[in-house]
């Protein structure tokens, strides 16, 4: 690679950092300042329709985001610890209980999070995710709607199961007219529901140029890339970000520049990263081991692409169905299963990491199944190891790091 192409991938690379940190920084103090402004607020799930509430002049509020930044501040036990002193077991998602506590203390790492007007919370995901939302409803004493979405069995989404889920959707749009808190523009809506398709797109080809060998981007990155997609889904700075996020992967992949400097082994990460401890990432790069795809983001926010779909636009309300029907916290085993055999092959793993989430049951319940659907289908190897991926309290660095050692050192024999 010539010094001119480093040091202007350098540049961009700089820029997307700052482009994010700027952006991140002023999302947060909008939503600080949107009830000053007579804007309602909307706290809803990461997986929220984020397209209507902009569609309609809310400002959603995710608190799952907040939380991951709390996390990466090192602040997330002090808050998890507020929650348990106030009655809530720590066996609870820790996501949830560090939400609970930022709304007791109303703290944060960016200031408190701003009294909504609505709350909204949807079912096929997990139950914290139909308690949370109601608790936190009754905690601020405001409206609370509750999203239903029929589960994903066979992958293949029936006709009337389409038809229930727009219907709760346009069920939540009269609600929020019926509490005099916005109305709905089609012409808007479909607008926003087409920033939001280009925004996935966009970091769906992402992902699929990290199949490249060596892989231009990793998971450490791929979360931070992630806040776009959770929060501002239908803006259009989330497709500015991913536009110029594209055009840098692929010049990356042009120019052979991985991520990883001495791309050795290939791994598949399962479930939610520790967003207190990302390092466990960089632990791996240091011995040549990148993560070039997750079981978490292709799985959650990306899953209408990973499953061959591809939304219309001028369909809005079908659009934002099928993205939150999709996710993998909604689906089978079988229909996780297949996903799993292309995230592996199609992204050339060597192995797997699978996290014993604590605090997130749903998707670790199933760990031991996947590890073994890979061992017997494809012969990939896996381990698993226990930690939270909020709460600090359960992680044991000495032995993470010790398993991942030998672990790696099993690839590396495999190999040879």
């Amino acid at each position: 690679m010539s010094q001119d192409s480093r040091t202007r991938l350098e540049e961009r690379n700089r820029e997307l950092k700052r482009m994010r940190k700027d952006y991140m920084a002023r999302f947060y103090r909008e939503a600080a300042e949107a009830g000053f402004q007579k804007r309602p607020i909307v706290h809803t799930t990461a997986l929220g329709p984020t397209e209507i509430f902009n569609a309609m002049g809310l400002y959603p509020v995710i608190a799952e985001n907040y939380v991951t930044i709390t996390c990466a501040k090192q602040e997330a036990k002090g808050f998890c610890e507020t929650a348990e002193q106030s009655g809530f077991s720590n066996d609870l998602c820790s996501y949830f209980r560090c939400g609970l506590g930022m709304m007791y203390r109303q703290e944060g790492p960016m200031g408190a999070m701003p009294d909504p007007d609505l709350v909204v919370g949807m079912t096929g995901v997990c139950d914290p995710y139909v308690k949370w939302w109601e608790t936190w409803a009754m905690e601020y004493d405001v409206p609370f709607y509750l999203l239903d979405m029929p589960f994903n069995l066979t992958g293949k989404l029936q006709d009337h199961e389409l038809e229930w889920m727009v219907s709760s959707l346009k069920g939540l749009a009269d609600f929020i007219e019926e509490q005099h808190l916005g109305k709905l523009d089609e012409t808007r809506f479909q607008e926003t529901v087409a920033l939001s398709v280009r925004a996935m797109e966009l970091f769906w080809e992402i992902y699929e140029l990290k199949k490249s060998v060596p892989c231009p981007r990793g998971l450490r990155e791929s979360a931070g890339d992630l806040f776009y997609a959770v929060t501002s889904l239908g803006k259009p700075e989330a497709v500015d970000y991913y536009a110029l996020l594209l055009e840098d992967t692929r010049e990356r992949v042009d120019q052979r520049l991985g991520i990883v400097p001495n791309e050795k082994l290939r791994l598949l990460w399962d479930n939610i990263p520790l967003w207190y401890r990302l390092q466990v990432i960089d632990y791996l790069a240091e011995r040549g081991a990148v993560i070039p795809v997750d079981g978490y983001i292709p799985t959650i926010w990306l899953t209408p692409f990973l499953d061959g779909r591809r939304l219309d636009p001028e369909k809005p309300w079908e659009c934002v169905a099928v993205r939150l029907w999709s996710c993998m916290q909604n689906a089978s085993a079988a229909v996780n299963h297949e996903r799993y055999r292309k995230l592996v092959r199609e992204w050339g793993c060597d192995g797997a990491i699978f996290l014993s989430n604590r605090s997130c049951i749903n998707i670790t319940g199933v760990v031991l199944d996947k590890m073994a659907f890979l061992d017997e289908q494809l012969g990939t190897p896996s381990i698993t190891f226990d930690a939270d991926m909020a709460d600090p309290r359960s992680f044991a660095e000495a032995q993470v790091h010790g398993r991942i050692d030998a672990f790696l050192e099993l690839l590396e024999q495999k190999k040879r």
